[in-house]
């Protein structure tokens, strides 16, 4: 009996484990479309959350549309943080781009309070 206890509670625990291992994976998404949610806001777009729920899948997708202060605020991010983002690059990898600024900012503080500023600037 002590056997089929130990046995129950592994498949419990590899059980748990999965489910945990998918939460994760789901929280992270989440994650990284509200990351990309306040970048395209941080730069003057704007952004909707879309819900496509068909028979087979259901997901979320943002679309981000430009604004008309973006380019002036990506100039002045790029001249302020001393980098080089194109418009194209927040569309296509807006991940890639957040981990750029933050690791600028990470680098040097005092580039939080210019980030702040060139992003408040023309909104």
């Amino acid at each position: 009996m002590r056997y089929d206890l130990n046995i129950l509670w592994v498949e419990d625990t590899a059980t748990y484990y999965e489910e945990t291992k998918e939460n994760v994976k789901i929280v992270k998404e989440q994650l990284d479309d509200v990351k990309s949610a306040k970048l395209y806001s941080d730069f003057g777009y704007s952004v909707n959350f879309v819900e496509y729920d068909t028979a087979s899948s259901k997901e979320i997708k943002i679309v981000a549309n430009h604004g008309e202060n973006t380019i002036n605020i990506i100039n002045q991010v790029n001249s302020d943080l001393e980098l080089d983002i194109s418009e194209n690059e927040i569309f296509a990898e807006p991940d890639k781009t957040y981990q750029k600024i933050t690791d600028e900012i990470d680098d040097n503080p005092d580039k939080q309070k210019a980030y702040n500023d060139a992003i408040e600037s023309e909104k």
